[in-house]
């Protein structure tokens, strides 16, 4: 099984620039950003319960995936779609 780890940051993006020189200040708007990391390409339940502690403690999310081709895309979609 393979074990991601997956959460998501917020950042800043620039909306508009404004005009500084007559005091009309740059919009930006806030945007989640998708990341992930394997946690173990192969791993079992045992390893599955270490990953779901660790995630607790940090405030992430444990994903399982079984023979999928390309498992940090995949969690990185799954969670920002939740």
């Amino acid at each position: 099984m393979q074990i991601v780890i997956a959460w998501t940051e917020e950042d800043q993006q620039l909306v508009k620039i404004g005009r500084v020189d007559l005091g009309e200040s740059h919009t930006f708007k806030t945007v989640r950003i998708p990341k992930a990391c394997m946690w173990l390409n192969k791993g079992n339940e045992s390893d599955l319960a270490k990953a779901r502690a660790y995630a607790l403690t940090e405030g992430r999310i444990v994903l399982c995936y079984q023979h999928e081709r390309d498992p940090l895309s995949t969690a990185k979609r799954q969670i920002i779609s939740m």
